[in-house]
């Protein structure tokens, strides 16, 4: 019981989803000008690196699909870094996302401020 909790309170100290933990639906904005990730925007899924995942699963930092499709209808798994932070931003790639502010998306322009 105690290595348990070590481990979750380990897990949580550095910052990475513990089994069966997802991140709120919504859009979540890069710093930069990459592509946002979106979660479950619409329907259940995960938008992430140019790829739409239908049944996403997330673990000890880490988000894998068993099919993702691009643009072009390709399709592929996806296995890649996912870490829910403390309040809610994710880190993907070395990048902070975080949640997109509430308001109006306007269209033809970019989800992100």
């Amino acid at each position: 019981m105690i290595r348990g909790l070590a481990a979750l309170a380990l897990a949580l100290a550095a910052g990475a989803a513990v089994a069966g933990e997802r991140p709120r639906a919504g859009f979540y904005c890069p710093a930069d000008s990459t592509l946002p990730i979106s979660v479950d925007v619409g329907e259940p899924g995960l938008g992430i690196d140019g790829v739409d995942c239908a049944a996403p699963r997330y673990a000890r930092g880490r988000v894998t699909a068993p099919r993702c499709y691009s643009n072009g209808g390709s399709a592929s798994p996806l296995d890649t870094d996912l870490a829910i932070l403390p309040g809610g931003a994710l880190r993907h790639d070395g990048r902070v996302y975080a949640p997109r502010p509430p308001g109006p998306i306007v269209p033809g322009r970019s989800v992100c401020p």
